[in-house]
């Protein structure tokens, strides 16, 4: 069996593709509002599975499906908490498999740390750790070439570790966690309250969007020279780099991928990670090569697809 799908489900996005191999020969993405017009997740994921699979009548059923999920995904499936989707104790592979579906689900995070391992930076390594930094940041960490989810789906919510004590509330409900200060949507916060306090550069940037500053603004705002703009980009990065050097003395992996949005910024960003990463004595020992994901929009429904082969025991047969 060669034919996998993949499903990535964003905060008002969904992704699917259908594999023959390594190959994606079907693709669909569409947005949704969850909730809306009585529509639920599973739904959604059933609708997107539809599309890569509507010209097979019983593909959907016969076909292993991988779904990456944002949030606290456990080992059996059950979302415990998806916030921007305002999901709680969702056993969500258990209502796709009353729907008929083959479904594997899993967290879209550890699904990018999956594809990267399997035919991305990570390729080759039994070991490594994936921070994808978005509007959120999540992790997904692999030893000896295994997934590390924990017991509770908490392993590699890197996100969630506290760097700032005290500092913004996070939308976990804690302050100061990596996500409150080093997230695409942190850098946007902070950029926007440099607008307002007048930096020009940054109301440069943004002056045909007045008071919508996303975090690339800020990016660009700090390579147009704003030392401001500058300093929130380099102290995101250093955080970054201070929680990275916490888990690199904790399971010591091969190599440190960085991907999602923010990271496509390029060494604006992952040079303040590895300069924080050196004020690690153990670090320095043996310096981890700190690397950019090779893929990007892809990332997702790839990792779903390899979740959902390793579940199955194909992988073999999908490479």
């Amino acid at each position: 069996m060669s034919v996998i799908i993949g499903v990535d489900v964003g905060g008002s996005h969904v992704t699917s593709a259908l594999f023959h191999g390594e190959a994606i020969v079907r693709r669909a993405g569409t947005s949704f509002s969850h909730g809306s017009h009585g529509a639920s997740i599973v739904q959604v994921i059933l609708d997107a599975v539809q599309a890569v699979s509507a010209t097979e009548a019983r593909m959907a059923a016969r076909v292993p499906v991988g779904v990456g999920m944002p949030g606290i995904v456990t080992g059996d499936g059950t979302v415990l908490l998806a916030p921007n989707l305002g999901i709680r104790n969702l056993a969500l592979n258990d209502a796709l498999l009353r729907e008929g579906l083959r479904a594997h689900v899993v967290n879209d995070a550890n699904a990018a740390a999956l594809a990267e391992w399997y035919s991305g930076a990570g390729r080759g390594r039994g070991s490594l750790i994936c921070v994808t930094v978005g509007t959120g940041i999540g992790g997904g960490v692999i030893i000896d070439d295994r997934l590390v989810s924990g017991s509770a789906g908490r392993g590699g919510e890197i996100g969630h570790l506290t760097v700032a004590p005290g500092g913004p509330l996070c939308s976990c409900g804690s302050r100061g966690c990596l996500e409150a200060v080093s997230s695409g949507s942190a850098i946007a916060r902070q950029g926007q309250e440099a607008a307002h306090a007048g930096d020009p550069c940054l109301n440069d940037v943004c002056a045909e969007r007045p008071g919508m500053i996303d975090a690339q603004m800020v990016f660009e705002a700090a390579r147009r020279g704003s030392a401001r703009a500058r300093q929130i980009v380099e102290r995101a990065g250093r955080y970054l780099g201070q929680a990275l050097a916490g888990v690199v003395c904790t399971v010591d992996p091969e190599v440190i991928i960085i991907g999602g949005g923010v990271a496509m910024a390029g060494d604006d960003f992952i040079e303040p990670v590895r300069h924080a990463l050196e004020q690690s004595s153990l670090y320095r020992l043996r310096r981890t090569p700190v690397v950019r994901a090779y893929h990007a929009t892809d990332a997702g429904v790839i990792g779903a697809a390899v979740h959902a082969a390793i579940a199955e025991r194909v992988l073999r047969e999908v490479r």
